[in-house]
């Protein structure tokens, strides 16, 4: 039996078991289900109603409200029965019809785009293999950015201890800086920067704005609301009300985190990674840590190359179409064997270290010297750390 089937099947065992919601507290004289309680009910259990429910039933109306048809609401509890029945096959045929309906589009649009072209095959094409490569390329790219790092900008002519010093300084700021004008300057002074050091805009942007700041602009969203930050209401929702207190907390929150990436992603992309664990060193961070940072660096990448090779070699043996259960062995085998072989490889890329010379210091051909102008750069920063962390 086909799992779509399956599904179809258990949702309607379960539209077929709604009406036990109204049959249930009817024989066991227990009023209505748990929890489907209107004002006059709670009032009636508590003693009172909360503020934020007394005008809840006016303000908003289901399409079928207390899930019966309209008319229905005095008569006998068969037809309140069959009504539930109707509102369940009802819900259950719009949410699949909306699914279904999105599934085909997906589908054309793929179709549409993954058409093959003169002398380019359908699985190149291939939406999950387009992901995946991408996926990839993008993460090579944020990680390993020796090309961005050679380019003659600011930031990459500075001493790498002093790029790292004025960083720290910067996130420091970033930390304790009052106002959002302030983490406004420290945004535009970052992307200011960036431009300085050659790297393309947009491409900046993207590796900035990817993942993290995006995830704690989801983490920042309840506390938009009074239920978190209570204050002066700016806009309502039914019960949900924005506080401009909560506007100001959730906006700080993610200009911190914003700023902070911006700063981190400027410092590794115009930073080699060797001279830059050279430069954590002379900041007496542990050598344990440094190695190990050092020898992820190098794992990550086989890691990622192993990871596409991987997948490469499934679709030349599986072809574009393959059952479910079949691929569900597939991934489940490769799983196991990319966690045996990422094992063997961490090894072989320790011993690959040891056996060019690694004594656990990073190694660099690039001799530290501090100039006068990365003795400006620390005074220009301290100095604009120093406002900011002052500025109301």
């Amino acid at each position: 039996m086909k799992i779509m089937t399956k599904c179809c099947i258990g949702l309607g065992v379960l539209a077929l078991l709604s009406p036990l919601g109204l049959l249930l507290p009817a024989h066991f004289k227990a009023g209505s289900a748990w929890g489907e309680w209107d004002a006059d009910k709670i009032q009636q259990r508590i003693g009172y109603v909360p503020e934020a429910m007394s005008g809840l039933g006016t303000r908003e109306q289901a399409p079928l409200p207390d899930y019966t048809i309209k008319g229905w609401e005095k008569k006998g509890i068969a037809h309140q029965s069959v009504a539930y029945l109707f509102s369940a096959f009802l819900g259950v045929a719009l949410v699949v019809g909306v699914i279904w309906l999105l599934g085909k589009w997906l589908v054309k649009r793929e179709d549409g785009i993954c058409k093959p072209k003169r002398g380019v095959t359908r699985a190149t094409g291939d939406f999950i293999t387009r992901s995946i490569r991408g996926a990839l390329a993008f993460l090579k790219e944020a990680i390993f950015a020796e090309e961005t790092a050679s380019l003659p900008g600011w930031l990459q002519a500075l001493d790498p201890r002093a790029k790292l010093a004025g960083v720290l300084l910067l996130l420091l700021a970033t930390m304790f800086v009052r106002t959002l004008s302030g983490l406004g300057l420290l945004y535009l002074l970052g992307l200011l920067l960036a431009v300085g050091s050659r790297l393309r805009l947009g491409f900046f942007l993207v590796r900035t704005w990817f993942f993290i700041p995006l995830f704690s602009l989801a983490i920042a969203i309840p506390a938009l609301f009074s239920f978190v930050s209570p204050g002066d209401t700016v806009a309502s929702a039914g019960v949900f009300h924005v506080t401009n207190q909560g506007i100001h907390a959730a906006t700080f929150f993610v200009g911190r985190v914003t700023v902070s990436v911006s700063l981190a992603v400027l410092l590794s992309l115009t930073t080699r990674h060797t001279a830059l664990l050279k430069a954590l060193r002379s900041f007496a961070v542990p050598q344990l840590f440094v190695m190990v940072l050092g020898i992820c660096y190098r794992y990550i990448y086989l890691f990622v190359e192993l990871i596409e090779h991987t997948y490469l070699s499934i679709r030349s043996r599986t072809g574009a179409r393959i059952h479910h259960r079949q691929g569900q062995r597939i991934v489940a085998w490769n799983i196991g064997q990319l966690w045996s072989r990422s094992y063997v490889l961490n090894e072989q890329v320790y011993g690959a270290m040891v056996a060019r010379g690694f004594r656990g210091e990073p190694v660099s051909l690039d001799r530290f010297r501090m100039r006068p102008r990365d003795w400006v750069w620390l005074g220009g920063v301290t100095a604009v750390c120093i406002a900011l962390t002052f500025l109301r």
